[in-house]
């Protein structure tokens, strides 16, 4: 067999450069990231203050964080899986990522609750999930049956997921029957299974940590 010709310099300057850029690419994804973070941060610092917390107040001063989400955070006027089965939007897109190993499911429903979350406090000042950033990895959410908040529980964080998962393959399933072109850059049978993703005993404190993570 003929011997493979080595790059030239201006190939392998075009490599560089382009290896160069996806560096770029990523690093300013994750510079975009810790600057959103460090923004929702100072938000809550915000609404503490507004609240009466006055300059020397803190989260961690705060003893008991239910009683302070119940006088000054505006909950959901419905059961939280109700209110997710009715309001929250998946798309093609969404459906490509998962096939495209663009995120994990676990990766992908947690970036789309935290959206969702940002969503509905943004245009209709009502908060879905919270999270004070210094109570690690610790979610609170709206217990419409007590009519109080309350820690999430792994229970509740299942259902989340797996609502969200149903809402990715219903849509999935549609789109094979619709013969839908998005579907042709990906091999169905091996990439279909990401979709279906399940031992979620197994990766709930990694899923509750992404929530978390972005929900501060």
């Amino acid at each position: 067999m003929p011997k493979e010709k080595p790059p030239t310099i201006r190939e392998s300057i075009g490599l560089l450069h382009e290896l160069c850029c996806k560096r770029f690419d990523v690093l300013e994804q994750k510079l975009a990231h810790i600057d959103d973070r460090c923004g929702k941060i100072e938000q809550e610092l915000g609404a503490l203050r507004e609240t009466g917390g006055g300059g020397a107040m803190n989260f961690m001063n705060i003893e008991n964080k239910i009683d302070h989400l119940n006088q000054n955070v505006k909950p959901l006027s419905s059961p939280l899986n109700e209110h997710l089965q009715t309001h929250l939007q998946v798309c093609n897109e969404d459906v490509y990522s998962i096939l495209g190993q663009k995120y994990t499911m676990y990766q992908f429903v947690s970036r789309c609750m935290c959206d969702h979350v940002d969503l509905f406090k943004t245009e209709q000042g009502i908060c879905v999930l919270y999270a004070f950033p210094f109570q690690k990895n610790t979610i609170y959410m709206w217990n419409h049956d007590k009519q109080s908040w309350d820690k999430m529980n792994q229970v509740t964080m299942k259902s989340i997921f797996e609502l969200v998962q149903r809402k990715l393959i219903a849509l999935y399933n549609s789109l094979r029957l619709q013969n839908d072109e998005g579907l042709l850059a990906f091999d169905l049978i091996e990439c279909g299974m990401y979709l279906y993703e399940d031992g979620f005993e197994k990766k709930y404190n990694d899923f509750k940590k992404m929530i978390f993570q972005g929900l501060c």
